[in-house]
């Protein structure tokens, strides 16, 4: 993986360094949840991809975006032991991970770069590994215009998202369904709202505190939307509480 982190530090990139690769992972993760942006951390291949595995199921079941990059062995050697440190991302990280792909050919690192933060960021948020195999680390990267399926990637476009990476990505709701939510919410007697992770990644804990109030719905947490109203708040019951009231509201918006 050093050519990738050596190439980093060229470009400018402030590395942070850590005695030990979950850490790592565990620090990224904390830096999406602070900012909204996606986590950046690496490994290198063999036990630095195992030591992180706990930190990366982590990532996934907070939901939080983070985009990992590992080192790899080299293809030709795959099932034949005959290499240091043989591993392999996918066996280990497809369970845990929102996707997970292994990258062979340099051709293919805008492509799989691109998609792996559009996949980190969409919604539900979550973890994504790319593993960089050593050879394709060290093969050089062809002319665009090659005729072969090496050449540069079809599907790549640079700058995709501006200066809105930040932004949380939104498929949109159907109207229908807005409509019938909405019809749900008046005829409730008993309504509750259960606030989840959604709530923080989309910033929108004003418009969720604004729409309680609005519609003097109580309102509990969980996990990372614990803030987003506050406790004092005579609308607001703390998650222990809230156990209590979802066995008895007739309608739970999450």
């Amino acid at each position: 993986i050093w050519q990738i982190v050596d190439a980093m530090s060229w470009a400018g990139i402030k590395i942070v360094t850590v005695r030990h690769e979950q850490s790592g992972v565990y620090a990224a993760e904390a830096y999406s949840k602070i900012t909204g942006k996606p986590g950046i951390a690496f490994a290198t291949v063999g036990p630095g991809t195992a030591n992180i595995v706990s930190a990366v199921q982590q990532a996934y079941l907070s939901r939080s975006p983070l985009i990992v990059l590992l080192g790899g062995h080299e293809i030709q050697v795959d099932r034949l032991y005959t290499t240091i440190q043989e591993a392999y991302a996918p066996d280990m990280m497809t369970g845990i991970t929102k996707w997970t792909q292994r990258v062979v050919h340099p051709s293919q690192y805008k492509q799989f770069v691109t998609r792996a933060f559009k996949e980190a960021l969409s919604y539900p948020k979550g973890p994504v590994v790319l593993e960089f195999s050593l050879d394709g680390l060290w093969t050089p990267i062809p002319p665009a215009a090659q005729p072969s399926v090496f050449g540069e990637h079809a599907k790549y476009r640079p700058h995709w998202l501006e200066g809105e990476i930040d932004r949380p990505l939104s498929p949109g709701a159907d109207p229908a369904l807005v409509e019938r939510v909405v019809d749900l919410i008046h005829k409730a007697e008993r309504p509750l709202i259960y606030a989840g992770d959604g709530v923080h990644w989309s910033n929108a804990a004003p418009e969720l505190v604004e729409f309680a109030e609005l519609s003097q719905i109580p309102m509990t947490n969980r996990r990372i939307a614990r803030g987003a109203m506050p406790e004092v708040h005579p609308l607001f019951f703390p998650s222990r509480a809230g156990k209590g009231l979802i066995k008895e509201a007739d309608l739970l918006i999450t």
